[in-house]
C-alpha cells in the first residue's frame, strides 16, 4: 500500500462517517414559526421565504463544519 492508496482510504473513511453523522441528525419541524426569523408561518411551512431558508442552511452547514 503507497501513500496515494493510505489517503484514498482515509478520504473514503471520512466520508463514511460524515454521511453517518448527517443521517443521525433529526430533520426540523415545523412548528408555526419560522425556524429562522421566528415569524408566523402556515402549519406545516418551515420558512417564511427563501431568504430565511438559505440563511438556515447556511448556518447549519457553517456550524456541521465547526
Amino acid at each position: 500500500m503507497n501513500d496515494a492508496d493510505r489517503a484514498q482510504a482515509e478520504i473514503e473513511r471520512f466520508s463514511q462517517l460524515s454521511i453517518a453523522q448527517l443521517r443521525q441528525r433529526p430533520a426540523p419541524k415545523a412548528n408555526g414559526l419560522c425556524l429562522y426569523c421566528q415569524a408566523r408561518v402556515a402549519n406545516g411551512v418551515l420558512f417564511c421565504d427563501s431568504d430565511c431558508r438559505d440563511d438556515f442552511e447556511r448556518l447549519a452547514r457553517r456550524k456541521a463544519r465547526a
